[in-house]
């Protein structure tokens, strides 16, 4: 008798857990999809890739496509007062990556860019010189996409596709 009680108590328990799992996917998936939909509608707003397992990201060229130029000397910028009272500078040393596709190739990229050397100095340091040291130092990639928006901005659009440092010291 008491087997049997317990089995069907169990069983009313297995049951009032189907329902309760039934009732919360009819009141959580909803929610999820228009949650996804949402994040795909920003995404797409601000062109970003949400695919996932693509294996390469959407704005990534194959590197025959790319033509590396690196500043042959090091930069050294002053750095915006951080309040600290102490003048800080960053000596730099910067690598960019030109796309060989560009319509502006022909005209700035490649051995040409040695023509354009000191204008890209010029961008290089008037970005970097709004920084304090402790936002460089914490902001790296913020600085590289600020470098390389204006240099596109200057150079057209798609030219230049990446800016890196080869090497970085704050003082």
């Amino acid at each position: 008798m008491k087997k049997s009680l317990i089995s069907l108590i169990t069983l009313a328990l297995v049951l009032i857990n189907l329902v309760l799992t039934a009732l919360l996917m009819f009141a959580v998936l909803p929610e999820t999809q228009k949650a996804n939909a949402l994040i795909e509608k920003v995404a797409g707003a601000i062109d970003l890739d949400v695919s996932v397992g693509s294996g390469e990201a959407s704005g990534e060229l194959a590197m025959d496509k790319i033509y590396p130029y690196s500043l042959a000397d090091t930069l050294t910028i002053n750095l915006k007062d951080g309040g600290d009272g102490t003048a800080h500078y960053a000596v730099i040393g910067v690598v960019l990556s030109q796309n060989k596709e560009s319509s502006s190739f022909e005209t700035y990229g490649s051995t040409k860019t040695d023509t354009y050397k000191d204008v890209i100095k010029d961008i290089i340091n008037k970005t970097v010189a709004q920084y304090t040291a402790e936002e460089l130092n914490n902001n790296v990639e913020e600085v590289q996409n600020a470098i390389l928006e204006r240099l596109n901005e200057k150079f057209g659009n798609d030219l230049y596709v990446s800016v890196g440092f080869s090497s970085i010291t704050v003082q």
